[in-house]
């Protein structure tokens, strides 16, 4: 198991969103997050900036900062996916990294970093009975974002499903939700017929 066990932003925004947060606390113990993270994920008021302030109060959801700012690692990467991933470097094979930005995953694999996404985590949440239903927390998720936090609107899809759903949003905006949770249903079917088989 890794030691070290660094969040996000887009992560804990959407398990902060449907009061699930905890669960990171129960697979993990303590989650780090980097300050540029945490600025992210207090910008902008809300429900899940509330409960990712708790946790943080709590001591279980720690900051790091990093000695300097730097620039991010790649242009298409932010700031907050870039200081996630330089402080996972710091001892790659203790680290673990949450993550679902599709580019920011890209780079880190390709550092040799580990990695683990949102969808991963309910289902490993679901296995160990801490959760009822994955599916039931991702349409959760799919819902909380798409009423309070569309600043993310662009990102989602292309976070969680790839580039080829961006040209489907838009043709079909009006039903890119309903596919966002068909689609992580399924991710979530595949993975238990592929484990029973």
């Amino acid at each position: 198991m890794a030691r070290v066990v660094i969040a996000d932003a887009g992560p804990l925004i959407a398990f902060a969103g449907i009061d699930r947060l905890v669960l990171l606390k129960q697979l993990f113990a303590e989650v780090m997050l980097l300050q540029s993270v945490k600025e992210e994920c207090l910008a902008k008021e809300g429900v899940d900036a509330q409960r990712i302030k708790v946790a943080l109060q709590q001591g279980w959801l720690n900051v790091h900062q990093l000695p300097q700012v730097s620039a991010p690692l790649t242009p298409s990467l932010g700031r907050n996916e870039s200081d996630s991933i330089r402080f996972a470097l710091e001892s790659p094979d203790d680290s673990l990294l949450i993550m679902d930005d599709r580019l920011a995953r890209r780079y880190a694999l390709h550092k040799g970093l580990n990695i683990i996404g949102t969808v991963r985590l309910l289902d490993l949440a679901e296995q160990r009975a801490l959760i009822e239903s994955a599916e039931d927390c991702i349409h959760e998720m799919v819902d909380f974002v798409s009423r309070y936090r569309l600043d993310t609107f662009e990102e989602v899809p292309v976070l969680f499903l790839g580039t080829w759903i961006a040209g489907f949003v838009q043709l079909f905006p009006e039903h890119t939700w309903s596919l966002l949770a068909l689609v992580f249903s399924a991710r979530i079917w595949l993975g238990r017929f592929l484990r029973n088989t």
